[in-house]
């Protein structure tokens, strides 16, 4: 016992440090025929324990400070043929150019801008189109920084950066403008009559909406305290999981609106009064002087601006006419969960809830953004629910008309 006692008093004469193991040993040393063997072994154990992780800190202090590893400047768009660029991107070329106009990140002579990005610690300057790169790639794949890195080149933390710039740029810039119902009225008739012809039972009937919820962790930690977010705020008992909700609304052309986001443990009914989705709608039939209509699930509001599927009352069942009707009409309806599926194998890193983490990343920008990128293809390569409708109502409108403010 006295050997170990003499060695640790060397080991704490060596390192000089008036830490807590000091206290410890000298109590031990002190107390050392008062106590009982068990405990003085216990206070040197712990003693020794504290000086472990104090030498250990001495020793990565005294290592030289390394740099986050860097690959060089970022790959230019040439790098990649036409099909290795829409497979990793999601977009041609040509198209991927006409985007970045489309959102004024070209000069006159059609080439890339450079934006200033950061914060007051580290200020970065990129070429605008390799950073709409850095944002599509992020988002199209499931894959940590450095993987990224591997195939764009740069630094993580630049990487990083990047993404989070461009994330917000486009929720604050165009995010709002897909959310205007106005700029389809004229073309609420079109739509109307293709419904109707393929055997719709209304007459009136422009889009489908429902709700979409966008998994993510449990919310807790440092990350969190700004927030005032709990956890069963975000865990919703239908789905079991921690979830961020979202309004979705597809009109009969293809084109995708979202409003949110929602706490997780909302309700339909709630939220899209919220999302002002019926009052948008009924402004723009008060000033046309037609009336029509929105069509959701049975969790939805029923009013002359908004049908829905019908429910089976308290203790009986539907008749057969009305069952006849809900089977109709998921024919329909049908178009908006396919879009939510379409959005998220085009963007799969919405599906990797477990690096989406509330409170520490903008987990309720991600997919207002997908979306408006979605739409952005749509207009460019078609949809789903376009062609399941028979219907290429976006194809005569170019990028430039719809984005425009």
């Amino acid at each position: 016992m006295m050997k170990s006692l003499e060695r640790y008093k060397m080991v704490l004469a060596s390192v000089n440090l008036n830490t807590s193991a000091l206290v410890l040993l000298l109590t031990a040393l002190k107390q050392r025929r008062k106590v009982s063997k068990r405990l003085l072994s216990n206070t040197l154990h712990v003693a020794s324990l504290i000086l472990s992780c104090v030498l250990i800190n001495h020793e990565l202090v005294a290592l030289p400070r390394v740099k986050p590893p860097s690959q060089g400047s970022i790959k230019d768009v040439s790098a990649w043929d036409d099909v290795q660029f829409y497979i990793q991107f999601r977009f041609r070329k040509g198209h991927f150019y006409h985007f970045l106009d489309a959102i004024r990140w070209l000069d006159a002579r059609g080439r890339p801008l450079v934006m200033k990005f950061g914060n007051k610690g580290h200020k970065y300057t990129m070429r605008t189109d390799h950073l709409m790169m850095i944002l599509l790639k992020q988002l199209g794949f499931p894959c940590c920084w450095a993987d990224v890195m591997l195939i764009l080149c740069g630094c993580e933390t630049t990487l990083s950066d990047a993404f989070r710039f461009v994330l917000q740029y486009l929720y604050f810039e165009y995010v709002p403008l897909i959310q205007d119902l106005n700029r389809w009225k004229d073309r609420f008739p079109e739509f109307a009559k293709r419904l109707a012809d393929m055997g719709a039972p209304y007459d009136n009937l422009i889009s489908f909406v429902d709700s979409h919820f966008d998994p993510s962790v449990r919310p807790g930690g440092d990350g969190c305290a700004r927030l005032n977010l709990k956890d069963y705020q975000c865990y919703n008992i239908l789905h079991k999981g921690h979830w961020l909700m979202f309004q979705g609304l597809v009109l009969v052309n293809g084109w995708a609106m979202v409003w949110g986001p929602f706490r997780g443990n909302a309700n339909d009914a709630k939220s899209v009064i919220k999302a002002d989705i019926i009052e948008d709608l009924k402004k723009i039939c008060d000033e046309i002087g037609v009336t029509y209509s929105h069509f959701a699930d049975s969790a939805y509001p029923v009013s002359r601006y908004m049908q829905a599927i019908l429910k089976n009352p308290a203790g009986g069942s539907l008749s057969a006419g009305k069952r006849r009707f809900n089977s109709l009409m998921a024919r329909f309806r049908v178009v908006i969960e396919n879009l939510f599926a379409e959005i998220e194998n085009q963007f799969a890193f919405l599906q990797h809830h477990q690096n989406k983490k509330l409170g520490l990343q903008d987990v309720g920008k991600l997919f207002p953004v997908a979306m408006f990128l979605f739409n952005a293809r749509t207009l460019y390569y078609g949809s789903q629910t376009a062609n399941y409708y028979g219907l290429d109502g976006v194809a005569d409108l170019s990028l430039h008309q719809v984005l425009q403010k």
